[in-house]
């Protein structure tokens, strides 16, 4: 298989990079927790984002914690029609 077939077999149809941009939410930075975690707010600082506008924002977000999963959730774009509440749950394992 040559270089050129190689990366044909990996290049996604323009509807299915576009239903993946529209269901993936991803950024990273350094953050901050205000509080001591339960009911407190994470501030990311966002450096790197697939939404280039959000770069050198800070992300908002809400802690909660309950035995082994933490759940961090708050509101995105809003202000737009697009507005919506996201959450996100990380789960310990043991």
């Amino acid at each position: 298989m040559t270089a050129a077939e190689r990366a044909e077999r990996c290049r996604a149809a323009d509807a299915l990079c576009a239903g993946a941009y529209a269901e993936t939410l991803a950024y990273s930075g350094s953050f901050d927790v205000e509080g001591d975690v339960e009911g407190d707010t994470v501030v990311h600082r966002v450096e790197v984002s697939i939404f280039p506008n959000w770069v050198g924002l800070d992300q908002r977000r809400r802690l909660s914690l309950d035995g082994d999963r933490l759940v961090e959730s708050g509101r995105i774009e809003e202000g737009t029609s697009e507005a919506r509440t996201v959450e996100l749950t990380f789960q310990r394992t043991r």
